[in-house]
């Protein structure tokens, strides 16, 4: 099994390589759509399995990463200020209508600390348990608990009457039939076309979507003092490049008080 992996591995790193080529691992997943990061994030992953089997003689050591980006690129702005989501929570928009669910999808990720949109769409009823959420992250396998704030159940509550017969706790995923992958990427690209338009409606210069959410909370977070490992814990990162340090562990009541200071602040009109 590793021996098979191994070979895919190199093939799919350097396909080329038998015939002169170079290697070009990371245009294959850039051509997917797959953002730098993320691809270097799976190369990374791809390396270490590799050596494994270097270290355990099932192969030779090629050097098939030497021209493949495995680091951190920088990437552009994407946090908008509180003042940007207190004016996008305040827009009157149709209800029921497809760009307020939208809307309530962003807010809601910026009040589940930055949560991913694949997470947000996974999480089920049961997840809510003594006033916490707890989820895993699909990137990472982390286990995350939320403190569950009352701007978060309003959210729910409207949706509510679509996941009467459904686990999940949002019409993002509503058929358990094996597309449930399909139906959130779906979903994702129909919230990030609305939220184009939310973005223009509110008077924003930035381009809005998904992923703004995460990079929000944590720079709200920076700006209201609060210290990176705790933002760190809050956005489930495991390594101190991504959030840039990493102290000791933290209590997770720091990370309670400090997202509810921000819910706050938003709610304030």
């Amino acid at each position: 099994m590793l021996c098979a992996c191994i070979k895919s591995s190199a093939y799919f790193v350097n396909p080329p390589l038998r015939h002169g080529g170079k290697p070009h691992g990371g245009k294959l997943l850039k051509g997917r759509g797959v953002k730098r990061n993320s691809s270097s994030c799976y190369l990374r992953t791809l390396r270490t399995l590799y050596r494994k089997a270097v270290e355990a003689g099932l192969t030779t050591d090629k050097n098939i990463f030497r021209h493949v980006f495995t680091g951190f690129a920088k990437t552009a702005k994407r946090a908008i200020p509180l003042s940007s989501l207190r004016a996008i929570r305040l827009l009157r928009l149709p209800e029921d209508s497809a760009v307020a669910f939208a809307r309530d999808l962003f807010m809601l990720s910026v009040y589940l600390q930055g949560i991913s949109f694949v997470d947000l769409a996974y999480l089920k009823k049961d997840d809510i348990r003594n006033g916490q959420l707890h989820y895993s992250r699909k990137k990472t396998g982390q286990e995350l608990a939320v403190s569950w704030e009352p701007a978060m159940q309003d959210i729910v509550d409207n949706y509510a009457h679509l996941t009467k017969d459904s686990p999940y706790l949002l019409p993002i995923i509503t058929k358990a039939d094996g597309t449930e992958r399909r139906q959130y990427e779906r979903m994702e690209h129909k919230v990030n076309y609305y939220l184009k338009k939310i973005g223009a409606m509110a008077g924003l210069g930035t381009s809005l979507t998904t992923y703004t959410g995460r990079h929000t909370w944590a720079s709200a977070m920076r700006d209201m003092g609060t210290s990176l490992s705790v933002i760190s814990k809050g956005l489930g990162h495991e390594n101190l490049k991504t959030t840039q340090i990493y102290l000791s562990s933290i209590d997770t009541e720091d990370v309670v008080k400090a997202n509810r200071k921000m819910i706050g602040k938003i709610m304030r009109e």
